[in-house]
């Protein structure tokens, strides 16, 4: 069980064989939602663009992941205002609302089959603690903005989730679902048509600056001169840039596939798309097909292991949804997402290469935005927005070896523990 549920989508997602071209305008590294979307705008402006894949279109978290556009930030409102005042707290609400709203435009515009649907998003408590959490949460966002998050009780949330353990939740309607990989597919084939080069299992090894204006990228034998480059990596760190290496923290995503449902089984769950109001929390939604989908970041300090990570999914499903015990998985699939250490998204430029990386989970509708703002950076039509724009934090302790994930994983089971023990 190697290959994600959306493997089949993404089957004929292949590019032609091509020479690596010896010059460009932009040189994209990463060919997932944040490079594609930056090669379609800077082709279309009329730039030479060529993009490099170290692996197979669709190998990396833009092809596997879990398939839900939420609103908002990983980051703790609480935490963003302790870091940088509550007025850029405020304008991360506002601009998470538009950030939304510009993917759902982005999807109709170039007409994007991908399964998209106004799901809305509930984060279930199951137990008095964590509900208390929730509130907590509810009332920072009404604190910034309109948000219209709702209050669920359990009554409420076994409207949505026939599940006894839940106490309550709390409801986000703005939030969506998708096939991840058909609209990469959307993305790959917009950037093409639009005269981009995208070019796979070709990893770019060295960025060199050979004069002003101008870049020199190793790709095996092959070196490519450009005016611009781009890394747009996320998950996968790129080796010797300090942004990437030093600013970005892979965290593995864990996440199986049952079967179809049967109609008695779906009727349990609606097509919601769920998430546990646990520190890491386990996150589940039913797929076009019936499938669900189930996973978590629970082994944030371990390496994958195929046989142990699915048992341990297996387990947490059947805890959180008592109806999924004896249901086949037919698919288990892991894979890296990027994670910064002030947890918002990052558009910058560090000795002349632009990046856009850090989207922690969010990376659905803000890779969009973000590619698209760093291809307008480049064109100098527009700077980005002061919320995507601060400095990419890069601790001094901290050289691309992320030593501190288990005691952090440690810490956050045990916080999980002492809230379920105060009910």
């Amino acid at each position: 069980m190697n290959a994600s549920v959306w493997a089949e989508d993404l089957a004929d997602l292949h590019c032609p064989s091509a020479v690596v071209p010896t010059d460009a305008d932009t040189v994209i590294i990463g060919a997932g939602y944040t490079g594609l979307n930056a090669a379609r705008e800077l082709a279309r402006s009329g730039q030479r663009v060529v993009v490099f894949n170290k692996d197979s279109i669709g190998d990396g978290a833009s092809g596997i992941n879990f398939g839900s556009a939420a609103l908002g930030v990983a980051a703790p409102y609480r935490a963003i205002c302790a870091r940088y005042g509550k007025a850029f707290a405020r304008s991360v609400a506002e601009l998470a609302g538009k950030v939304l709203e510009e993917f759902c435009q982005l999807i109709c515009r170039e007409a994007i089959d991908c399964d998209l649907q106004k799901t809305g998003h509930i984060t279930i408590a199951l137990n008095r603690g964590q509900l208390t959490r929730l509130e907590e949460t509810k009332r920072k966002w009404d604190s910034f903005s309109d948000c219209g998050l709702v209050l669920l009780s359990k009554d409420k949330v076994k409207q949505y989730l026939d599940v006894d353990r839940v106490c309550g939740g709390l409801l986000n309607a703005d939030s969506y679902s998708l096939n991840p990989a058909k609209y990469l597919a959307g993305l790959f084939n917009a950037a093409v048509l639009a005269g981009a080069t995208v070019l796979e299992h070709a990893p770019i090894s060295d960025i060199q600056r050979i004069g002003p204006g101008l870049f020199e990228s190793r790709c095996a034998n092959a070196l490519i001169r450009s005016k611009h480059v781009v890394v747009c990596t996320d998950g996968c760190p790129m080796p010797g840039f300090k942004p990437s290496q030093r600013g970005i923290v892979p965290v593995n995503s864990y996440i199986i596939a049952t079967g179809p449902l049967t109609d008695s089984q779906a009727r349990l769950i609606s097509r919601r798309v769920f998430w546990t109001a646990h520190t890491v929390p386990y996150y589940f939604r039913l797929t076009a097909s019936n499938r669900l989908l189930f996973g978590s970041r629970k082994n944030i300090a371990a390496k994958p292991s195929k046989s142990r990570d699915t048992a341990e999914l297996i387990a947490g499903m059947n805890t959180v949804l008592p109806f999924t015990d004896g249901i086949p998985v037919t698919h288990s699939w892991s894979g890296p997402l990027g994670f910064t250490f002030d947890r918002l998204p990052h558009i910058g430029v560090a000795d002349g290469i632009h990046y856009a990386l850090g989207y922690c989970g969010k990376g659905i509708p803000w890779s969009a935005h973000c590619g698209i703002a760093v291809a307008n950076l480049i064109k100098g039509v527009a700077k980005p927005e002061a919320v995507v724009s601060t400095p990419i934090v890069q601790p001094l302790l901290y050289h691309g070896s992320a030593w501190f994930l288990r005691p952090l994983s440690w810490y956050y089971r045990s916080k999980d523990a002492l809230i379920a023990l105060k009910q």
